[in-house]
C-alpha cells in the first residue's frame, strides 16, 4: 500500500465516524418517537425514527460501495495484466 492509499482509508473511516456520530444524534427524545410506515396497502409496525434514519445509512453505505467493488475488480484484473505483460517484456530483454 503507497502513502496515498493509507490517507484515503484514513479519511474514508474519519467520514463514516463523523456521519456515524451525527446519526446517533438522532437518538434524542424526538427520533425515538414510534412511527409506522403506510406503503400502499402495506403498514408496518411502530419502530422508532432513528431505526430510519440507521437504516439509510446503512443503504446508503451499501450502495455506494458497489461502484466501487466494481472500480476495485476493474483495476485489479488491469494491474494483473500489466504484470503479465511487464514479465514478458523482461523474459524479451533478459533471457
Amino acid at each position: 500500500m503507497t502513502d496515498e492509499d493509507i490517507l484515503w482509508i484514513v479519511f474514508l473511516v474519519v467520514i463514516s465516524i463523523v456521519v456515524l456520530m451525527v446519526t446517533m444524534t438522532f437518538m434524542q427524545p424526538e427520533f425515538r418517537k414510534e412511527v409506522g410506515v403506510n406503503f400502499l396497502f402495506l403498514q408496518t409496525r411502530p419502530v422508532p425514527v432513528y431505526s430510519y434514519v440507521f437504516g439509510a445509512f446503512i443503504a446508503g453505505i451499501l450502495l455506494g460501495s458497489l461502484p466501487l467493488l466494481a472500480a476495485y475488480i476493474g483495476a485489479r484484473s488491469d494491474a494483473r495484466r500489466k504484470t503479465g505483460v511487464i514479465r514478458n517484456l523482461e523474459t524479451d530483454l533478459f533471457p
